[in-house]
């Protein structure tokens, strides 16, 4: 009987919070910005990120869908120049990217790129 009246005040205490549900999710961080392998971010040396497309000084990437699983981001679409529409041999590319601490680290079709750090504002 003394077991049954301890689990009725545990429930009650425990009935007393909110559940798990009522708190929102906490958001990855956005990979959104610019991000180079070098401390000094030049822009030869920085890839810009935005939600559907990323690239450097010569070259860019645009994508068809993106997709996200905690701190992986994978985008689908389609490369080449930074002029993609004029470019007459744009390729297929999955761009994968995946946050962890500090660093960013990208590869294209399962080809690492290595890590990036992201650029002060």
């Amino acid at each position: 009987m003394r077991q049954c009246k301890i689990l009725t005040a545990v429930f009650v205490a425990l009935s007393a919070f909110p559940s798990a549900a009522a708190f929102p999710a906490v958001a990855a961080e956005s990979n959104v910005g610019a991000w180079s392998a070098n401390r000094a971010c030049k822009e030869i040396d920085r890839i810009d990120i935005s939600s559907m497309s990323l690239g450097g000084e010569d070259w860019y990437r645009s994508f068809n869908s993106v997709s996200r699983k905690g701190d992986v981001v994978t985008w689908r679409g389609r490369c080449g120049s930074p002029d993609v529409e004029d470019d007459p041999h744009p390729y297929a590319s999955t761009i994968v990217a995946r946050l962890s601490g500090a660093r960013l680290y990208l590869s294209e079709n399962g080809k690492s790129w290595g890590a990036y750090k992201r650029c002060k504002k």
